[in-house]
């Protein structure tokens, strides 16, 4: 089946034989002699959103890619648009999407289509992980490791973004992607991203507001998000991968209804100082939060230290030793060869 781009046709889905949609007219293949066509939405159509996020192949090279779908003319959405074109295009290789192409396409109507072609993923976002990880019991299974790994991996990515002067905004399960094969994560959907500037941080100056229910950080639902909105997210985002339960479902604390209480529902973490970090990053003050990601970097580098076994640790240092012992002993040897081939020489001179 091939997919109408048009978000006003009344009937989109087109057998693949035809190459002009039935009903509205549009081309079912665009850009550049058609070199794109669509093959099925992600996620629901919903005609009151501002983008369409399609599944789609190049059919030069038929290969499977991701085409992103403005629909708004609206001045406030095409500045999110370019935005993240923006993002996409300055961040290669940080755990991002690749940008492929950018492009306007006008429909029959007049009506303008601007559209990010980007790589597909192989994998799924941890929305669907977690639904495909369900088990019987309620319970979804990832493992201390894995979270460690995620954590540092996110952290990465948030690091360089906030290098560049920007936040995201919109941390959750369902903007990150894992892949199948090398269990990486990649950070998508960077409509909402911001740039830190003093605006954001002035409490007297407004910034548009972005809600993810369970995800947001009480300071960016009071419409004051700063950079470390984006750590108040990250932690709800693994105490939801930890535990298999939305945050909203979750206890809070009698003192304060933003801090959860989780710990008893992840039985696996058995690293308090991991514990003790994901509680860090949801510090209802994001006073409170660590300053930036280098110190939660930190953090997960001195975790992952101190999961090593103390026999591991003790084998690394004898080979150490023994390498150096080798070295400085090799080293006499030469030094002790040398001053004996000077000498010979020397008496042989004379």
């Amino acid at each position: 089946m091939s997919y109408c781009i048009n978000p006003n046709c009344c009937q989109r889905q087109n057998d693949e034989s035809v190459l002009e949609c039935v009903v509205c007219g549009n081309p079912l293949t665009f850009y550049k002699e058609g070199r794109y066509s669509l093959i099925k939405p992600l996620g629901n159509i919903d005609r009151t959103h501002a983008y369409e996020v399609f599944e789609a192949k190049n059919l030069h090279n038929n290969t499977s890619i991701i085409i992103k779908v403005l629909k708004s003319e609206e001045t406030e959405w095409i500045k999110r648009f370019e935005q993240e074109k923006s993002i996409l295009s300055d961040f290669k290789n940080l755990g991002l999407p690749r940008l492929e192409k950018q492009f306007n396409l006008t429909l029959k109507n007049g009506h303008v289509l601007r559209c990010l072609v980007m790589e597909k993923v192989n994998g799924d976002n941890l929305e669907e992980w977690l639904q495909k990880n369900k088990k019987k019991n309620n319970k979804f299974q990832i493992t201390e490791r894995e979270a460690i790994s995620w954590l540092k991996q996110m952290a990465e990515i948030i690091d360089k973004l906030h290098q560049r002067s920007f936040f995201h905004r919109d941390i959750k399960p369902a903007n990150i992607m894992v892949k199948r094969i090398s269990n990486q994560v990649v950070l998508i959907d960077f409509g909402d991203a911001r740039m830190v500037t003093g605006t954001v941080v002035d409490p007297n100056k407004d910034v548009t507001s972005v809600y993810s229910h369970g995800y947001t950080a009480p300071e960016q639902m009071k419409r004051r998000a700063v950079p470390q909105s984006d750590f108040f997210s990250l932690g709800r985002t693994f105490t939801h991968l930890l535990t298999g339960i939305h945050p909203d479902q979750l206890p809070t604390s009698p003192r304060n209804d933003d801090k959860l209480i989780w710990r008893d529902k992840a039985p696996q973490i058995k690293s308090k100082e991991l514990a003790n970090l994901i509680d860090y990053l949801m510090e209802p003050n994001f006073k409170k939060r660590p300053k930036n990601t280098q110190e939660i970097l930190q953090r997960i580098n001195e975790i992952q230290y101190r999961s090593i076994p103390k026999s591991v640790l003790i084998g690394v240092a004898f080979t150490i030793g023994l390498l150096i012992g080798i070295l400085i002993g090799g080293g006499g040897v030469y030094l002790h060869l040398k001053f004996n081939n000077d000498r010979s020489l020397i008496e042989q001179n004379n």
